[in-house]
């Protein structure tokens, strides 16, 4: 009977443990890839991230690729620079597309977040 009980409370302690972890894996924050979450160019920014649908410049390439079919006819190069937590971390993107025959356009971006 003694053993019973033994067992039973290590087998308790154990569920208990785990299901703390569980707990801790879902409620803690996730950081990988958070960065993409910041976005891209100024009007975005004031509109709080509701731009995929209207973007139509060069920084289509990070909202709607798509977007890039409406932009004018000439080449076009957008620079960022934001800091974040006092200048911890600091967050750079670089876009340029430029027009190609036939209504298209090329258009590359870099995004980096970094110290």
């Amino acid at each position: 009977m003694r053993s019973l009980k033994f067992l039973v409370t290590i087998v308790g302690l154990g569920v208990l443990g785990s299901l703390t972890k569980i707990a801790a894996q879902i409620s803690a924050p996730k950081y990988s890839n958070e960065f993409l979450q910041i976005g891209v160019g100024a009007r975005a920014a004031a509109m709080g991230g509701a731009q995929s649908a209207i973007v139509s410049d060069v920084t289509a390439a990070y909202w709607n690729p798509a977007g890039l079919t409406q932009g004018p006819d000439n080449p076009e190069l957008a620079l960022m620079h934001s800091e974040y937590f006092a200048g911890i971390a600091k967050y750079d993107y670089a876009g340029f597309a430029l027009p190609v025959k036939a209504g298209g356009r090329f258009a590359a971006s870099f995004i980096r977040l970094g110290r």
